[in-house]
């Protein structure tokens, strides 16, 4: 997991478990972005969850909405949308968006 004292990043508590966005908005290139930068930990900071888990390789979360209680949607630049329940840690709703 990155430094969360040295990048960008947004959190979002679920319970004991939070998520942790690597992200600046205010940044155009995406490639100065942190690659594999969405993440869900527990209340010791263990990864529990990141993306490359739930997309098979490294990408870019661009977009982040809390949806439904513990799910949220996120699409990466690579153009893959999906809901990520995360008390289960599953993925729903995949779809790819080129």
């Amino acid at each position: 997991m990155y430094d969360t004292r040295k990048y960008k990043h947004q959190i979002f508590p679920f319970g004991e478990r939070r998520v942790i966005w690597f992200f600046d908005e205010n940044e155009h290139n995406a490639a100065r972005l942190p690659s594999d930068n969405l993440f869900v930990v527990d209340g010791n900071e263990n990864v529990l969850w990141q993306l490359k888990d739930g997309v098979g390789r490294d990408n870019e979360c661009c977009v982040l909405a809390r949806r439904d209680g513990d799910k949220l949607y996120f699409a990466t630049f690579a153009g893959l949308s999906a809901r990520l329940d995360v008390q289960a840690l599953t993925i729903s709703d995949k779809q790819l968006n080129r």
